[in-house]
């Protein structure tokens, strides 16, 4: 089987599934929030995407000159629904440590850690009984779905 034939098939097994992913983006390291901050801050968006491509990070990136912005992960899903009910799971979680910015940001300090940020995302989806997978796991498990569906028509072996 092609690489093309593949990723192909993975975005139309994606497609079916109708997975969505709540999305983690902002600058990649501690920035100064005004002229003299020696701390500086982490500001980061919370939202929602239903594309297994990053359309995202090319919006966002324009928004400063000194520095980059992309998505820094993604949480995914299996549906629009269940990725509201997570974000709305996370900005509540957010309330307790983070400073509310405008447009949608919010500042989670110069001591942030984004590892640690994504592991509490999937432990409070998991204490609320949502199944969840990052980027490479959800690759991985797409490919294996088109994998069998190949097998079954005797396109490639199992």
């Amino acid at each position: 089987m092609k690489k093309k034939d593949l990723d192909d098939a993975v975005r139309r097994v994606f497609r079916r599934h109708e997975f969505c992913a709540v999305y983690v983006a902002g600058p990649n390291e501690v920035v100064p929030r005004k002229m003299g901050d020696n701390r500086g801050g982490r500001p980061i968006k919370l939202g929602i995407t239903r594309a297994l491509e990053d359309t995202i990070s090319s919006h966002l990136d324009g928004a400063s000159a000194y520095y980059e912005q992309r998505v820094l992960f993604r949480v995914w899903v299996k549906s629009f629904p269940i990725a509201r009910k997570l974000e709305g799971l996370v900005i509540q979680a957010l309330g307790v440590n983070a400073e509310g910015l405008r447009k949608a940001f919010w500042d989670m300090g110069a001591d942030f850690q984004l590892e640690f940020f994504e592991m509490e995302i999937h432990t409070i989806a998991q204490c609320n009984g949502i199944k969840t997978w990052d980027d490479d796991s959800l690759f991985f498990d797409l490919a294996h779905e088109v994998k069998r569906e190949f097998a079954k028509k005797g396109k490639v072996s199992a």
